[in-house]
């Protein structure tokens, strides 16, 4: 479950080209995306469930995800490429996602460890148009820029990011390690019950 499977990252390499990508200006593109999301709910208490009858004396949490972009209305810098409307929509997904995880755990009992705004301040676009700082990757290519073809330069592009774009780099895990430790250390690990 999960991001991968409502197909967030093609949501995020479509938002990155040029201008307004579809999803963000047409509302049956978006409902349609939320029924996606909503349909993790069974999954996720499946999973869930699944894994407390496969170790039913592990403690299980589940975490979210974090908001990887600003809610700055400011520009980003070009290796971010992603317009307010845009990160709006993404921030809008992700906590829709996180709260499809956090009311299916507790479905079952399973605890949900909420690290949302665990990148706040350090995310994508935080910094305006200054590239390459904060704790998420922005688009990372797997070619160099200038070995674009520029006939279909689009589809090159997006067809050469790295996986790791937009996802957290190590600073960015660090920030959400202390932030998960903060959490746990305000409960026991064996005040979970299921």
């Amino acid at each position: 479950g999960g991001g991968n499977d409502v197909g967030f990252a093609d949501v995020i390499r479509s938002c990155a080209l040029p201008g307004t990508c579809e999803i963000v200006s047409k509302s049956d593109q978006k409902l349609r995306y939320a029924a996606r999301v909503q349909s993790q709910h069974k999954a996720y208490i499946a999973l869930y469930t699944a894994l407390h009858k496969a170790s039913p004396n592990t403690k299980i949490y589940a975490i979210g995800y974090p908001q990887f972009v600003s809610n700055k209305p400011d520009p980003c810098a070009i290796d971010q490429g992603l317009n307010f409307e845009e990160r709006m929509f993404i921030r809008h997904g992700v906590s829709y996602l996180n709260e499809v995880i956090r009311t299916a755990a507790e479905t079952v009992g399973v605890a949900y460890l909420d690290i949302e705004d665990s990148l706040e301040g350090r995310n994508l676009c935080s910094y305006g148009r200054v590239p390459l700082i904060g704790s998420v990757h922005g688009i990372t290519p797997l070619i160099p820029w200038w070995g674009i073809d520029t006939n279909g330069w689009k589809e090159a592009l997006m067809s050469s990011v790295d996986p790791g774009s937009y996802h957290p780099n190590t600073g960015g895990h660090a920030q959400i390690q202390r932030y998960i430790t903060a959490q746990l250390s305000e409960r026991s690990l064996i005040d979970v019950n299921y």
